[in-house]
């Protein structure tokens, strides 16, 4: 019987100098990161337990919650991730606040929510050109 894989073996089949990509698409729906129902739209999984379970008791009673907070990772992570995070989220703040003061909110009569994601596309690309960068010291 053989012994359990290591993290060293698992970054042996990476060359180095690879670039990698995780599509956090997927991390975000995957059970084994947030559950009862990743598919959801549950905002109230980011609540304490206690607030969890008097807003939304038909979700998180008698249910094993997963929430790891790791995964969400919506704007990316690392030196090429979102410059404008902080800005988009006040934005983000600010419009959601303002709409659901002024408007209701549902779906056009016969819509299939269903649609809306199967006919989803994540693309995900990056192209890095040659960065010809010269150093030198300074005459003072």
């Amino acid at each position: 019987m053989s012994a359990e894989p290591s993290l060293s073996d698992f970054f042996s089949f990476i060359p180095e100098g690879t670039s990698a990509f995780i599509p956090f698409y997927a991390v975000h729906r995957d059970p084994r990161n947030f559950s009862p129902l990743p598919d959801a739209f549950v905002p109230e999984r980011w609540l304490s337990p206690e607030e969890q379970l008097s807003l939304e008791p038909l979700v998180f009673k008698n249910k094993d919650i997963i929430h790891n907070t790791v995964a969400f990772v919506p704007f990316s992570f690392g030196p090429s991730n979102c410059v404008g995070k902080n800005l988009a989220m006040q934005e983000m703040r600010m419009v959601v606040c303002s709409i659901m003061q002024k408007f209701d909110i549902r779906l056009e009569d016969g819509f299939e929510l269903k649609s809306w994601e199967d006919n989803m596309m994540d693309y995900f690309i990056t192209l890095k050109g040659k960065l010809p960068v010269v150093l030198s010291p300074k005459h003072v």
